[in-house]
């Protein structure tokens, strides 16, 4: 089937999902590269694939997952983070490993700062969530 830039991403996620993770395993990288190869790397379609085959071949690995969806190529950057924020919220904690070496620090270049606290935009993220639950109030 010739690749499609139009079609549904409920498509693109069962082509991940039942093309890659389960009939192919690791080959499915490979796959979703060649069912998509007139797509921009960082085109939306190839890229949700990429994260629905990681994710439902390593459902129990965050390692693992993480390492298919980059080593897969395209925007890494990007489904590397989709799949630590997806895991998240399927309430999976980050393992320790990948979480101890930032030491709740992250390095940035701004303007008058060199470093910031991971802890402070999370704190805000959930205080913004909970703004936005049925009934709740903003401060």
């Amino acid at each position: 089937m010739k690749p499609r830039g139009g079609e549904p991403l409920n498509y693109t996620v069962t082509f991940g999902r039942v093309e890659c993770a389960l009939r192919n395993g690791s080959d499915g990288g490979a796959k979703i590269g060649a069912r998509y190869a007139d797509l921009s790397p960082v085109h939306t379609l190839n890229n949700v694939a990429i994260v629905a085959w990681s994710l439902l071949s390593h459902p129990d690995d965050f390692g693992a997952a993480i390492g298919d969806a980059v080593t897969a190529g395209l925007d890494t950057h990007c489904n590397g983070t989709t799949i630590g924020g997806l895991w998240g919220l399927q309430g999976k904690p980050i393992p320790d490993p990948w979480l101890r070496p930032w030491q709740g620090r992250v390095g940035v270049n701004l303007a008058g700062q060199s470093e910031l606290s991971l802890d402070d935009p999370a704190t805000r993220i959930l205080k913004v969530m909970a703004s936005l639950q049925p009934g709740e109030t903003s401060n």
